[in-house]
């Protein structure tokens, strides 16, 4: 029960963390758009996606450290995880010193491979100087989150979240607000909450593990090539997400223009923030599932993967068939200044963009598997083979048909629906060693769920007119108190109820007690 308690806190923080990020982007994107223009706002959403191709390269080293780490660290094997933490450390630190090369000579010659316009190409270029600035900042400091992962206490990595958050809104209001509106604000604000991100990551690590400090003595090229063994297919997978969607905004840019390519980075809002969120829930589990595999039986870990498979279904089923209902009217009320034809573009490219959601949050823990048991390279390598399809598919969609953002939308999300659906549970089963449907039959009731969850929403949305922010956060709330309703006797065993209600029995004597 203690460790369904953390779990507990841990899931709350994480998405008290990911409803400051969703409160701060409801008034900053329609701020930022208005400020500077629709025109250059993808700008920064592209600047994001060159990360990406860093990343195929940085994932190598820290995909698979937090678990080598956190592995050594269960068993009470303090030197081997040091080691881990410090040979990872410098790795990031080299890769730093290397990749700035690319990266500054990306900067200077942005607008001879985008289609930059002319009026904004020393504000775009001083953006993603910042941008890369800020992400080699988190490269350096990456491996100092393993302190809260391996403690199970990911209520602070959601603080640190939280404050970093806060402060970029709070950076970005005020150079909006007192001076000459210019993309490059954007840079500035990442940047510092990159920096406030790094000085906390650094005080809670000795805090919560003084006993993990860093040594840069402790170097260990073997570490780092163990790392490397099974992190190079997560760079893999890496790749194949950016021949999935990484490349999205890019290939809008190059084929449709500045203006798509804005347009698509607006309806990539939601559905980012959702993946985002479907990480932040999953993630809660990562560190008891890790502590599970290096310390309990293989039952164990099942029981937790699919508590965290329905649990994750129960807290997001909601949200995602709540934009599939209400998205067309949350946008126009949240985006004034776009018209009514641009308001139904980016409904549509919106639910392209989230149709692998309605899936993947059931499925999502079961990436962690492939983790634990460092079998990464089939996965990697499906990935990338389905990517290369989806990159080919678009191409040729582009040149020869009129369908522009919706098929750079539309190709990827039906790619990836095929591959959550037939690839994901029987391979994280084959890990295990257990029947190949082993997982389905929570899929099943997501699939179920999410049916009766659209067909209710919709009900309840035809009995208003939705034309002001009160006439849809109302039927927005019936339909969040019903769906979770629904969700919570659908989604979850009568074992699993037992557990749920104990707790908060627990929790509420506790409580009176106290008072």
């Amino acid at each position: 029960m203690e460790q369904r308690k953390q779990i507990s806190i841990n899931i709350v923080s994480q998405i008290i963390s990911f409803a400051a990020s969703l409160a701060i982007n409801f008034f900053l994107v329609p701020f930022t758009v208005e400020k500077i223009g629709k025109e250059v706002y993808g700008f920064f959403g592209l600047a994001n996606n060159f990360l990406e191709y860093v990343t195929v390269i940085t994932v190598a080293v820290n995909g698979m450290a937090n678990r080598f780490i956190t592995v050594a660290y269960s068993k009470g094997e303090y030197a081997e995880a040091k080691k881990y933490f410090s040979s990872a450390t410098v790795a990031n630190i080299f890769l730093t010193v290397v990749l700035s090369v690319p990266a500054a000579l990306t900067v200077v010659f942005l607008d001879k491979f985008t289609a930059v316009p002319e009026n904004n190409v020393l504000d775009v270029k001083v953006l993603w100087a910042l941008v890369f600035l800020m992400f080699f900042i988190n490269l350096v400091f990456s491996r100092f989150d393993a302190a809260p992962f391996a403690k199970n206490r990911l209520e602070i990595t959601s603080l640190v979240n939280v404050s970093s958050i806060l402060l970029k809104a709070a950076v970005i209001a005020v150079l909006y607000l007192f001076f000459k509106p210019y993309l490059f604000y954007v840079g500035i604000a990442a940047l510092a909450s990159a920096v406030l991100s790094a000085v906390m990551k650094v005080f809670f690590k000795k805090k919560l593990t003084p006993d993990l400090a860093f040594d840069g003595k402790l170097f260990d090229f073997g570490a780092v090539k163990t790392l490397l063994s099974v992190g190079i297919w997560n760079s893999a997978s890496q790749l194949s997400q950016i021949l999935f969607t990484g490349l999205d905004l890019l290939l809008a840019n190059l084929f449709v223009g500045a203006y798509g390519m804005s347009l698509l980075s607006v309806a990539k809002t939601l559905p980012v923030m959702i993946i985002g969120l479907v990480g932040v829930v999953a993630g809660a589990f990562y560190p008891s599932m890790t502590i599970c595999y290096s310390t309990k039986p293989k039952e164990e870990l099942l029981k937790e993967t699919a508590f965290a498979m329905s649990l994750c279904g129960l807290i997001l089923s909601v949200p995602v068939m709540g934009i599939a209902v209400f998205g067309e009217s949350f946008f126009a009320l949240w985006l004034p200044s776009m018209t009514a034809e641009e308001i139904s573009k980016i409904y549509i490219l919106t639910v392209l963009t989230m149709l692998p959601q309605m899936l993947s949050i059931y499925v999502f823990p079961l990436y962690q598997i492939n983790t634990l048991t460092c079998k990464v390279k089939v996965p990697a390598l499906v990935d990338c083979a389905i990517g290369a399809v989806n990159v080919c598919a678009v191409f040729a969609l582009l040149k020869y048909t009129n369908l522009g953002l919706f098929a750079i939308a539309g190709v990827s999300s039906l790619l990836l629906l095929l591959r959550i659906a037939f690839f994901v549970p029987m391979y994280a089963s084959s890990n295990l060693s257990v029947p190949k449907l082993t997982f389905y039959p929570v899929l099943l009731k997501g699939l179920i769920l999410n049916a009766v969850l659209f067909g209710v929403f919709y009900g309840v949305k035809s009995l208003f007119s939705i034309n002001s922010w009160i006439m849809l956060i109302i039927p927005a709330l019936i339909c969040g108190a019903l769906g979770y309703a629904l969700g919570f006797f659908t989604l979850f065993s009568r074992e699993d109820k037992k557990k749920v209600k104990l707790f908060f029995e627990k929790k509420f004597k506790k409580t009176t007690r106290e008072e």
